[in-house]
């Protein structure tokens, strides 16, 4: 509650309709601060304030009570204690980060009332929750934190580095721990995206190793990030968006076959080995063009081929045809995909095989003429 001198006054209308603070008299002898005005400007909050004969202006962002509150008591503490109003912090605190900058909001101890010196003003109000109980970091810490470590890739002793330079000491440990309970936060919301995954008709996946931590052996080893992916908006399929990721700390087929147990329609996938066992019953493959250009890719980088080179052309040409065709409805794709790419299809595939009828005349015809020498199942 915010005490003041007149609370007829149209302020104390503002402030209380505003932010719902409770608006009391205390009298007018001593020193209090005393809010004696409240408008919008710009998208903020201009609080006119006074304490005795001084009179100053005070701005928040348009977010409610929350943040006019915070901005009272780190201005009260500020004039109570001499300290700058932006280094002002309540005995509680909480941090919270915002795009480009961090800062510290002043916040009462929980359910507890601050009183400021040589003077009756009184203000108290509820802390809000935070995700980590009896913890620090706001929301939008945390989520600054998380998105940089998994998202932008930079690990949390640069981070805490970064954020030492903005005046703020969070140490590695201290993040590592945060990263923890905020992982256990998002475990539902990871549960939904891999439920909705599994309810889709077609997913495309993928995999790729990362390193991982093995302690007590002083290195790093080798572990594996699966990803599936839905991705409708190609066709015009109103379903959300999703994307699943799951880590395991190998490359075994079984992986990829518990990941995918609930999982019944087409997978668009590469051609490593474990994915053969779930083709069948509840999964359709859907091989990837993709991989299979890589492995003509990969011999001209090595050096000039006609061969290569014409079967890229011709590969090429199936994704002038998905070009054309992206963004319209699923049941036009097909149409057209069977009229134009299906002859380029046809051609490849007896073009490669004629390709392939020499190779086995001549084991070392793929290496002279640059055919991939192993295609593998793609």
């Amino acid at each position: 509650m915010i005490y003041a001198d007149d609370p007829a006054s149209n302020w104390a209308t503002k402030i209380a309709a505003e932010s719902r603070l409770d608006v009391r008299t205390v009298g007018r002898s001593g020193r209090y601060l005393c809010l004696v005005g409240l408008e919008q400007r710009r998208g903020q909050q201009i609080m006119k304030l006074r304490f005795g004969d001084q009179f100053f202006e005070a701005t928040a962002p348009l977010v409610g009570e929350f943040q006019i509150h915070n901005v009272l008591v780190a201005i009260a503490l500020s004039i109570s204690t001499g300290v700058p109003p932006t280094s002002a912090m309540a005995a509680a605190e909480h941090l919270t980060g915002a795009p480009g900058r961090l800062e510290r909001i002043g916040e009462p101890p929980y359910r507890k009332a601050h009183g400021l010196q040589d003077c009756d003003t009184t203000v108290s109000d509820e802390m809000p929750t935070l995700p980590i109980g009896r913890g620090k970091p706001g929301p939008g810490l945390l989520a600054h934190i998380m998105v940089a470590k998994f998202d932008d890739h930079i690990p949390l002793y640069r981070l805490s580095e970064m954020y030492d330079r903005l005046g703020i000491d969070i140490s590695r440990s201290v993040m590592a721990d945060w990263v923890g309970r905020e992982s256990v936060l998002l475990s539902p919301l990871i549960l939904l995206i891999r439920a909705h995954i599994a309810a889709v008709d077609r997913i495309h996946t993928d995999d790729t190793p990362v390193d991982v931590l093995d302690p007590g052996r002083g290195k790093t080893k080798t572990g594996r990030v699966w990803v599936y992916v839905f991705d409708g908006s190609g066709y015009q399929d109103p379903t959300l968006r999703a994307v699943a990721y799951y880590y395991s700390p190998d490359r075994k087929g079984a992986h990829p076959a518990d990941h995918l147990a609930d999982f019944s329609g087409v997978m668009h996938a590469d051609g490593y080995g474990g994915y053969k066992k779930l083709y069948g019953n509840q999964i359709v493959e859907a091989a990837c063009m993709g991989h299979v250009r890589r492995k003509f890719h990969d011999v001209i980088k090595l050096k000039p081929s006609p061969i290569a080179e014409e079967a890229l052309s011709r590969i090429g040409a199936l994704y002038d045809i998905e070009d054309r065709i992206r963004g319209m409805p699923a049941a036009e794709r097909q149409m057209l995909r069977q009229e134009h790419a299906g002859p380029i299809l046809r051609d490849l595939k007896v073009w490669i095989e004629e390709r392939f009828r020499l190779c086995r005349r001549n084991r070392s015809w793929p290496r002279r003429c640059g055919m991939p020498s192993r295609a593998g199942r793609h």
